[in-house]
């Protein structure tokens, strides 16, 4: 016979909540075989903040909707929380749940729904995950977070005609990557049409390490992302270690700007990447300000298209510092007059503050527009962490294309620099400018192994 009772907790770790907009409205609980209709009646039970309600650590999913209308309203993460739409499918303790399919659609064309700010359409929190859905306008900013900690993962998502910011993500700690570093046939995330960046990163307010130099590591990586349109930076970065690779940036105002204002050092890193290849940068292709910090940089395999520089990088104070590697890169600027295609900027009358360190297989594109390759102030060591002063190999360059298309002026203008640095081989062609094909004022160690201009050696 029966002896005793007791109580067994059984603790379900991967709580899903459904959304779909072919449910009756009002009558879902949530559940699978009875979602919920639309954003308002999710919101509705996750404010309740229930024992059997949306809570931190569960997973929202949302179904395409079909021919109806997208889901309007905004919705807003709580901690560890992952969205996935049915562009992503839904797998449980390795079990299919929900096979991938269409991606939903969310909106927000209301001002004050009580939790979001500023028609805000995903605002996230710390942890979270987005993948496998699509944001349209109208919107101010498509996914928004500020003062969260990662690992945060945003994938799988296509963002469409905000007013602001694609994606806003101020006062970040942690690891934030957009896209995905295993590129298939398609964009991992596609961002088109912003009224202001299309993403917006910043790190969290930090003291450097006195003894490093170094802020806390703070990171986003921008992995496999195309940008089309936008009337400012298709990615601004402020204070953040920032990756990106084998991303598009098109019809922006700038391409990147990266900048250091905490006094901490940031790395940059950027490879496999187009910018403005099919239209120019209306600004810089791409611009390096280590500002009141220190900058890491290195661009590799990437091609850079500009109504200005191409790359501007450096600081011409003793504010800031950086260094510098250049790899196997094409810059072209666009526009004629006195605008360096590359633009490297150091302090001229202390000079160190901005060092290059590799100058290899570079390419400067000319079409009888635009300037060629400027460094001033600048120190080239290949490795400035010996007192010794390396010599930075800089292989097999070439400054313009052919007699029908060439730089303006003279291709390579060295001002007042320091160090040492040695050509295998630069081909220029040139119009204008100093007949050897540059100029070099400062202290710094040039050699060529073959040098031709215009044809001659």
């Amino acid at each position: 016979g029966r002896t005793g009772f007791g109580f067994v907790q059984i603790t379900v770790s991967d709580m899903v909540w459904f959304i779909d907009s072919d449910a009756p409205a009002m009558a879902g609980t949530g559940h699978f075989n009875a979602p919920f209709s639309n954003l308002g009646e999710y919101r509705t039970a996750q404010l309740a903040a229930g024992a059997r309600d949306p809570a931190a650590g569960h997973t929202i999913f949302i179904y395409d909707e079909g021919v109806n209308d997208p889901y309007d309203g905004g919705i807003t993460l709580l901690d560890g929380q992952r969205l996935f739409g049915e562009g992503h499918g839904l797998n449980i303790g390795g079990q299919q749940v929900v096979p991938a399919a269409g991606r939903p659609t969310l909106i927000n064309s209301f001002p004050a729904t009580g939790e979001q700010i500023g028609d805000i359409v995903v605002r996230l929190a710390s942890g979270n995950e987005v993948r496998g859905l699509n944001i349209d306008a109208p919107a101010q900013i498509g996914i928004l977070g500020i003062n969260i900690a990662g690992p945060c993962t945003i994938d799988q998502i296509g963002i469409d005609g905000t007013n602001s910011d694609g994606i806003h993500l101020n006062g970040i700690s942690g690891t934030f990557t957009i896209g995905n570093d295993a590129p298939t046939a398609s964009p991992s995330v596609t961002i088109r049409g912003c009224g202001n960046h299309g993403i917006f990163l910043r790190g969290a307010s930090q003291t450097a390490d006195l003894t490093t130099g170094l802020s806390a590591g703070d990171v986003a990586n921008v992995y496999d992302v195309l940008i089309n349109g936008a009337n400012a930076s298709g990615i601004e970065a402020e204070d953040i270690d920032l990756d990106i690779r084998n991303t598009d940036i098109d019809a922006c105002q700038n391409g990147v700007q990266h900048s250091v204002f905490s006094g901490s050092t940031c790395a940059f890193a950027m490879s496999g990447t187009e910018i403005g290849v099919n239209t120019a940068m209306n600004f810089r292709g791409v611009v390096l300000d280590p500002a009141f910090g220190g900058t890491n940089a290195a661009i590799s395999n990437s091609e850079i298209h500009a109504n200005d520089n191409a790359l501007r990088a450096g600081n011409s104070s003793s504010n800031g510092s950086m260094t510098l590697a250049l790899d196997t890169n094409v810059f072209q600027c666009l526009v004629t007059g006195v605008v360096y295609t590359v633009d490297l900027a150091g302090d001229t009358t202390a000079v160190g503050n901005t060092i290059v360190t590799q100058l290899n297989d570079n390419n400067i594109i000319g079409n009888g527009q635009g300037e060629g390759f400027l460094a001033n102030g600048v120190l080239f060591d290949a490795d400035p962490g010996t007192m010794a002063i390396e010599t930075v190999e800089a292989g097999t360059s070439l400054f313009g294309q052919s007699t029908a298309a060439r730089v303006e002026g003279t291709a390579l203008v060295l001002g007042l620099c320091q160090g040492s640095l040695n050509f295998t081989s630069l081909t220029i062609w040139q119009i204008g400018g100093d007949a050897a094909g540059f100029t070099n004022t400062g202290t710094l160690a040039l050699t060529f192994g073959t040098k031709t201009v215009n044809g001659a050696p």
